[in-house]
């Protein structure tokens, strides 16, 4: 049985005067908290100050843009070097003050405490300060980095999705989670693949770790056979397809039986999952566009969050994020949690 001691919240502390950019920090701090508040563990606030492209383009705290081209403006280029490295070291004095707020401002019953780290990476550097900490948990708003013009210019929380060895929740600008009062309504999205049984046994854990009023169990199955035969219609050469209707019906049927069976011997292997009086356990299976279908579960079980686990194109292609946590957390707006393989 997994248990969180130490979760990781990342913040970000640039241009907090866009409004998006606020609300996602409020957001991520807010959902933080009453996480903290229902399993009684502490928080660690961290922000990775980007030195590479944080001055100018990035406002440091108490500096528009403006004053800061302006400050510029009026410096020698021989005076140049030396009047950033003064504004990167106002911008780290001002984040560190900023955090330490922060810190101060959590509530009583949650023990707390923040950094601020100097790196060119910020989902690097937060992956590196979970393992230092021991934390093995993530918490992250959707905010992007300032830099886009190389891969790392990614967003963080996609970043940390792919690259994360500890479940990594990702909070939407619209998205807060109150733990302490919300009654928690979670999908777990299940490629039933082999390479992800270990992430969702862990996401099933977490399921009943969290004390989730209810989990609904998934696979989408993607409908190749139907897609094949619209297609074999529209070129006039169906008849073959529409002769095995009845043997399709019947594999349907009995693909839906043998998915379910592997979606009840997944969460037998999670120890009182169907015992737990707090967890309703239910399973479905779909057949259709994934995207498409997780959407509608959403929709008609009201679910909160969505559990995916780490997709095994990840590991090969790091700055790369499957469609479907990416559809569900940009288009649905809701909170995903990620686990590791």
């Amino acid at each position: 049985m997994m248990e969180i001691k130490k979760v990781i919240v990342a913040v970000n502390l640039q241009k907090l005067s866009a409004e998006n950019a606020l609300k996602a920090l409020e957001q991520s701090v807010a959902t933080a908290v009453s996480f903290a508040q229902k399993l009684k563990i502490s928080l660690r606030l961290v922000y990775v100050f980007e030195p590479t492209h944080a001055v100018p383009w990035g406002s440091p705290l108490g500096m528009s843009e403006e004053e800061i081209s302006s400050e510029l403006a009026h410096t020698s280029r021989a005076n140049a070097f030396q009047s950033l490295h003064l504004l990167r070291k106002k911008s780290i004095d001002a984040s560190i003050k900023y955090l330490d707020n922060m810190v101060k401002k959590l509530p009583a019953d949650v023990n707390g405490s923040g950094v601020v780290l100097e790196d060119t990476n910020a989902a690097s550097a937060l992956i590196a300060e979970a393992i230092s900490q021991k934390a093995n948990f993530i918490i992250v708003a959707n905010w992007e980095q300032t830099n886009r013009f190389s891969l790392t210019g990614l967003s963080t929380s996609l970043s940390l999705m792919a690259n994360s060895p500890v479940p990594t929740l990702v909070i939407p600008t619209e998205g807060a989670l109150d733990f302490m009062k919300l009654p928690l309504k979670t999908i777990v999205a299940d490629d039933c693949r082999e390479e992800s049984a270990k992430a969702m046994s862990k996401g099933l854990e977490i399921c009943q770790f969290l004390g989730c009023s209810s989990v609904v169990h998934t696979h989408v199955v993607e409908e190749f056979a139907s897609k094949l035969k619209s297609f074999l219609r529209a070129l006039g050469q169906d008849d073959s397809m529409d002769a095995n209707d009845s043997n399709q019906n019947n594999n349907v049927a009995s693909t839906t039986q043998n998915i379910e069976k592997a979606l009840h011997k997944r969460a037998q292997q999670v120890p009182g999952l169907f015992q737990s009086k707090e967890v309703k356990y239910s399973s479905k299976v779909l057949f259709g566009d994934v995207s498409e279908k997780i959407g509608q579960l959403v929709t008609e079980v009201e679910a909160n969050l969505i559990i995916f686990g780490k997709h095994q194109a990840l590991h090969m292609q790091p700055y790369f994020i499957g469609k479907v946590p990416f559809h569900t957390m940009i288009q649905l707006k809701k909170p995903v949690l990620v686990c590791p393989t």
